[in-house]
């Protein structure tokens, strides 16, 4: 309801994230909702809502922070694994479905970033001894600019054809 009288929009970008290291024999269903529910529903939901009530323009982009776990098997990550997972299949999806309005829909699957919360996700990764997955990312931890960079680009028209993929940011960690 805050959109009405507003004017409308020309893009959504969702970077909701929730991760935990958890092994998969304390990975329950509970948890499994619970980290779909935040990376993944709630995207749909949005989305759902911002078409229903048509606040995107036709030729509008929609851009979704997925990450490379969405593509690489890590360990204690299961269920974040794939809620990372369907993100992706659920942009592919709706990039088919909305691209007769014109709106684009991509994702941005990205590596360990430099802000405060991946900080300390890196310092819980070291601590678990999961130091080779991050040495992987063999170009470095990535700026937050370097993301806001790809998310600009991908909502703005040098992208216009660019729909139902993911870009990969990784700093090398999925070659």
């Amino acid at each position: 309801q805050t959109l009405e009288g507003n004017g409308l929009l020309h893009g959504f970008v969702f970077c909701c994230n929730r991760g935990e290291l958890r092994p998969v024999k304390m990975t329950t269903i509970p948890v499994v909702e619970s980290l779909m529910s935040v990376n993944v529903y709630s995207f749909v939901e949005i989305v759902r809502l911002l078409i229903k009530h048509k606040f995107l323009i036709n030729g509008s982009s929609i851009v979704a922070i997925s990450s490379i776990s969405s593509i690489r098997g890590l360990k204690s990550k299961m269920a974040y694994c794939a809620s990372k997972a369907a993100l992706d299949s659920a942009v592919r999806c709706m990039a088919m479905e909305l691209g007769k309005k014109l709106i684009r829909v991509n994702s941005i699957q990205k590596g360990v970033v430099s802000s405060d919360f991946k900080l300390r996700h890196i310092y819980d990764n070291l601590k678990n001894g999961l130091e080779e997955d991050i040495k992987k990312q063999f170009l470095g931890i990535i700026p937050p600019e370097e993301v806001a960079n790809v998310v600009a680009f991908l909502l703005g028209d040098m992208a216009i054809h660019i729909t139902g993929t993911a870009i990969v940011l990784d700093g090398g960690y999925t070659v």
